[in-house]
């Protein structure tokens, strides 16, 4: 029984050796910590195999497909130099010498004669042919009377006549301001230049006064002009006749003038 026992156990062992040789498997071993289990598994088992490896055929690797890189730069280059650069080029025609010209000298030009002053205009025949009655009027009086015409014509106006009454009522309201120690176009006497002319007598349709405190004619004239209202008077289209009075009160002079449309 022993016997029969024992050979089964043999016959066990030897099977169990030929199944594992078929199988690979082997016998466990220690673990080595620092390696891979799969690095170590075909370590072990390059070693032991006695089956001849076939070698393995080469592999090919697969073509890689290349890409053309046009260099259009160098293209260029090469099609530039080939048209132009490779040309004989044309030699320059030298320009000719320029003639230098001479130097011009200047004409000599005659010295112009300086022009020559301006006539003063003449008395317009109007005012020189005009029939005006100075009868009664001091030098002043008559320039005033001058200098008003002038200014009348120049702008395209008719000259006034002197009235002999209007030139007595101007020096009448010169003299009330001279003596009445006043100044002004309403005299405490006569009232106002309408009033004073209605009661002398005078016929007119309307009537205008100036009234100047100066030291000369001129200055009286200048005066008028550069004032409007009393330029307005004096150069009013509608009047057509003109008195003027002029009283001194020691150097000033009191000058009136008296203007009416008829």
């Amino acid at each position: 029984m022993k016997k029969i026992t024992m050979k089964i156990c043999i016959i066990t062992m030897l099977m169990f050796g030929f199944l594992s040789l078929g199988l690979g498997i082997t016998p466990a071993k220690a673990a080595v910590p620092w390696l891979n289990a799969d690095l170590y598994l075909n370590n072990y088992n390059n070693s032991q195999s006695t089956t001849p490896s076939i070698p393995n055929e080469p592999t090919q690797a697969p073509a890689q497909e290349t890409t053309t890189t046009v260099d259009w730069t160098s293209l260029y280059n090469n099609w530039y130099n080939s048209r132009y650069k490779n040309q004989p080029s044309t030699p320059s025609t030298p320009s000719e010498p320029t003639t230098p010209t001479e130097p011009t000298s200047p004409e000599p030009q005659e010295p112009q004669p300086a022009p020559e002053p301006a006539p003063s205009p003449e008395p317009t025949p109007e005012l020189q042919n005009s029939t005006q009655d100075y009868a009664g009027m001091t030098a002043e009086e008559k320039q005033l009377v001058d200098l008003i015409n002038q200014e009348r014509i120049q702008r395209g106006k008719k000259p006034l006549q002197i009235d002999p009454e209007l030139s007595k009522w101007a020096r009448i309201k010169s003299q009330d301001m001279v003596d009445n120690n006043y100044f002004a176009h309403e005299s405490p006497t006569y009232g106002n230049v309408s009033e004073m002319l209605r009661n002398a007598g005078l016929n007119f349709r309307y009537a205008g006064e100036n009234l100047g405190k100066t030291s000369s004619v001129t200055n009286a004239h200048r005066g008028f002009m550069n004032s409007s209202v009393h330029r307005a008077t004096l150069l009013n289209g509608n009047f057509t006749h003109v008195g003027i009075g002029i009283v001194y009160k020691g150097s000033t002079m009191y000058v009136t003038e008296i203007f009416v449309a008829r």
